[in-house]
């Protein structure tokens, strides 16, 4: 095969592992406030009151970002290829 562009980043994914992307998971804290019920004894009755309070709950979130490793490999193959003579880099390799 002549050119590096169809096979190069296929070759760098299936044979050495390295992805395309790499997906990145953070945990985001979230606050909100929630109203609570609760019960208080008012003049020998108990009464249900409320009271508001503020909870934190955690939220994950994935993002997805182009592996360096990857793009500087793929980069490097295209500008390799581009440098070549006219018989290696114009699609004529034999």
């Amino acid at each position: 095969m002549c050119a590096p562009g169809v096979a190069f980043p296929t070759v760098v994914t299936k044979d050495f592992g390295v992805p395309a992307a790499d997906t990145r998971t953070t945990t985001v804290p979230v606050t909100k406030t929630v109203r609570v019920k609760y019960k208080a004894r008012v003049h020998k009755r108990w009464v249900t009151r409320h009271r508001w309070k503020t909870v934190t709950t955690y939220t994950t979130t994935t993002s997805t970002v182009p592996n360096a490793t990857y793009t500087s490999l793929v980069s490097a193959a295209h500008d390799f290829y581009n440098h070549q003579d006219a018989s290696y880099n114009t699609g004529t390799c034999w």
